[in-house]
């Protein structure tokens, strides 16, 4: 029959040989009935001592040579037997455990050639105090090229419930890898990053990691980074917190089609500038991502750097770098990111809606560059604006950013009781009259359907951003968000 939908070689030998997939299945057959055997013979040398016992006083002539010898009873016959029995039982037992090591995966020679590595689960382990070494690829803005766990060309990987804790490489690094499960895993004190994904083909999930204090000696790392040509990997539920740069970093220049969601970011870009704590960078001016994030928690992250001793700050909640295109970002949440809440820089078709930004940055809440006019078709709708600096700008624009923009509509903006709501929008004029209020924005046909309320969050004090029942948002129809399986 046709093998296209079951193959013998991929999906019955999973890429094995003959020679290693048989006297596999041999030895695993063994083991499985020897347990069978022992017990029985066991069984029988048990019925041997009680017939020795019961036979114990009768006497009869020993035989040696075919002819009588000495006298011996029946029962003390019985017994020898008995002892045979144990002692073969022993032997197999002895023998099993070299059938325990098998030859599957050496293939045809037994050199491995065509075999992935699948299968392996490491659990519960703990890895500390590794030394720290400045070859590895993190070198100015590089990655890591190995980490204290590498994985390479896998499948069916997992990595859970283990601690990498006070050590010098990135934590774990996975390079042409499939279908791994990096999960509830604990990351901490680490010269350098944390989990760096790379020509991923599908299936990968990282998850519920507690992830923090990376950066000790190299300072551009990432809590969870995924590298070029990474296919729909699932990052979800991981905390991530007290880097020095980024918290997660995805996408790149030829990356699909990943899910970034529940994740909490926090304390983020302690000692790195013009970056964010939900990354992505992208050099390609066309490329469409298809990537997804959505119901995360991200806030207060820094961007710290300095420049002939005067500090700077620039840090982005979440930072669709460059040309980074084709991502939609929804119902996140995000305050107290140093420059601003959102920066869309320079890519194509990005869709953002239904978030929370809550005062970011004391110059601007969001930015959208249209970075080398490149832009076009971005979607901002449906999200709130919340900030109580009066020298804040709602909106930040590069020039000619509004030629970008498919559609900005259904938001709602609030600068404080009494207070007004501006737009940095660059003109021919003198810069002074670059700030205008959200009116001359909406004579541009933007935010015609938007409104400037109060929001009602339930406790923004305590940075509870749900919103009450009562507010204006929902008549908007802009959705609660519901971050409680968040981290």
């Amino acid at each position: 029959g046709a093998d296209s939908l079951v193959s013998p070689l991929n999906h019955v030998n999973l890429g094995q040989s003959t020679n290693d997939a048989l006297p596999t299945a041999a030895r695993i057959a063994l083991l499985n009935e020897l347990t069978t055997t022992v017990k029985a013979l066991r069984q029988l040398a048990a019925a041997m001592r009680d017939k020795g016992d019961e036979f114990k006083d009768v006497l009869k002539m020993g035989r040696t040579h075919l002819q009588d010898a000495v006298p011996i009873t029946l029962g003390q016959e019985f017994h020898a037997w008995a002892k045979a029995f144990d002692r073969d039982a022993d032997r197999i037992e002895y023998s099993a455990e070299g059938l325990k090591s098998v030859n599957l995966g050496g293939t045809a020679v037994g050199t491995g050639l065509n075999a992935d590595v699948e299968y392996i689960r490491l659990a519960g382990l703990t890895m500390q105090e590794t030394d720290y070494t400045p070859d590895d690829g993190f070198v100015m803005y590089g990655r890591s090229t190995d980490g204290v766990i590498t994985l390479r060309q896998t499948a069916h990987i997992t990595i859970e419930s283990c601690r990498l804790q006070g050590i010098g490489k990135a934590a774990i690094h996975s390079d042409g890898d499939r279908d791994n499960r990096l999960c509830a895993d604990t990351i901490r004190h680490t010269a350098e990053g944390g989990i760096y994904l790379s020509n991923s083909a599908g299936g990968t999930v990282i998850s519920d990691n507690e992830i923090h204090h990376l950066g000790w000696v190299y300072k551009h790392v990432a809590g969870i980074s995924g590298g070029d040509e990474v296919h729909g990997a699932l990052i979800s539920h991981n905390h991530v917190h007290d880097t020095t740069r980024w918290g997660i970093s995805v996408g790149h220049t030829t990356s699909t089609h990943n899910i970034v969601e529940y994740n909490h970011i926090h304390d983020c870009n302690t000692e790195s500038y013009d970056t964010g704590g939900l990354e992505v960078t992208q050099q390609s001016r066309d490329h469409n991502s298809g990537s997804i994030f959505r119901y995360n928690l991200i806030h207060d992250t820094g961007g710290y750097s300095c420049t002939l001793g005067r500090d700077m700050w620039n840090s982005w909640g979440i930072y669709l770098d460059s040309y980074a295109g084709g991502f939609t970002v929804h119902h996140n949440v995000v305050y107290r990111a140093w420059d601003g809440g959102l920066m869309v820089q320079g890519g194509k078709d990005n869709k953002v809606y239904n978030n929370i930004f809550v005062d970011n940055g004391p110059r601007r809440q969001t930015l959208i560059a249209h970075f080398q006019q490149n832009s076009t078709g971005t979607e901002f709708h449906h999200n709130i604006i919340a900030y109580k600096d009066p020298a804040s700008v709602a909106v930040y624009c590069g020039r000619q950013a509004p030629d970008s923009l498919a559609r900005w509509d259904s938001n709602l903006y609030y600068a404080g009781a009494g207070q007004e709501v501006k737009v940095y929008l660059p003109s021919n004029e003198p810069y002074e009259r670059w700030f205008v209020p959200l009116s001359a924005w909406q004579a541009l046909g933007f935010d015609k359907e938007s409104l400037i309320a109060d929001p009602q969050f339930a406790d923004p004090g305590e940075d509870d951003y749900r919103l009450k029942d009562t507010s204006p948002a929902l008549g908007l129809g802009i959705e609660p968000v519901d971050l409680r399986e968040v981290g």
